[in-house]
């Protein structure tokens, strides 16, 4: 089974002494960035947890989330292209963006500070996505000549194909850990109240299964719904305790746009959860 699993726009300045500087490293989450300081402005948002229960399910969920999904501390665009920010939190929208407590050294930044820095990636996405459809055009009218090109130049892995920390460049604005914690918090007690929604029994399920959906539903635009084949087989394995229906969920639990590894992580996880699965029937 798991061998089928493996088959035209200016930089900011940042020489400008108004500008704050941070460490233009690819994880970008430690406190001792330069120029960063902690929120003092805003009173620190915590996530009210409804029972020590869902606390201690969605802590541990955090930390297993944490081992895929670097911390970021500014926005960035992903390999969609959509605005992320914190642990992979999608704040593509401006009324997601503009929710986020954003900082500007030690001063919480403006709403037209914050608007600017929306904008300001709205036009990175589209020169990197005019960039790369030149790129390609090139290459289906001179092919000869674009395969001695450098791979780097290329872009054959799509036009947003950079590391998080590029996009610090481009940006001034930063979240504080605590505000991280928030939106992790957040993002994953709305994913559990999903999971319960399409899940019979879910609450009763082994934590290793437990892991691998919530990896799916956290990491997935759309999240788990859009993952039909996958959930049919849950419920039909919850029916009927055909073993076949549990093949086709590790089968369907691939996903396209995420790394090997961690699709097998996810369906190891799965598989691991079947004997506990069985004798709850």
């Amino acid at each position: 089974m798991f061998k089928e699993l493996q088959k035209t726009l200016k930089p900011v300045d940042l020489n400008n002494k108004n500008f704050p500087q941070y460490a233009a490293n690819d994880k970008a989450n430690v406190a001792t960035d330069a120029g960063y300081t902690s929120n003092s402005a805003y009173t620190h948002r915590k996530v009210k947890f409804r029972s020590p229960e869902e606390e201690k399910l969605l802590r541990h969920m955090a930390d297993v989330i944490v081992e895929s999904e670097d911390e970021k501390r500014h926005p960035y665009l992903d390999s969609k292209g959509l605005i992320t920010t914190g642990r992979g939190n999608n704040i593509n929208r401006w009324e997601q963006f503009k929710s986020v407590n954003w900082m500007i050294g030690d001063r919480p930044a403006t709403e037209d500070e914050v608007k600017a820095m929306y904008d300001e990636l709205g036009r990175q996405r589209e020169r990197l996505q005019k960039e790369y459809n030149e790129v390609q055009k090139f290459k289906r009218e001179h092919p000869l000549e674009y395969a001695r090109w450098p791979e780097s130049k290329k872009k054959d892995h799509g036009p947003f194909n950079y590391t998080a920390g590029y996009y610090t460049k481009y940006t001034n604005i930063r979240i504080s850990q605590k505000e991280v914690d928030y939106h992790t918090f957040t993002h994953l007690q709305n994913d559990y109240d999903v999971l319960k929604r399409i899940f019979t029994d879910f609450d009763n399920q082994p934590i290793s299964f437990k892991e691998a959906v919530f990896d799916i539903q956290y990491n997935v635009v759309g999240g788990i719904k859009s993952f039909g084949k996958f959930i049919d087989a849950y419920n039909g394995f919850m029916q009927t305790h055909n073993k076949e229906y549990f093949t086709e969920m590790l089968k369907q639990s691939h996903r396209k746009d995420v790394d090997n590894d961690r699709n097998i992580k996810t369906a190891e996880k799965i598989l691991k959860a079947y004997g506990s699965m069985v004798s709850s029937f």
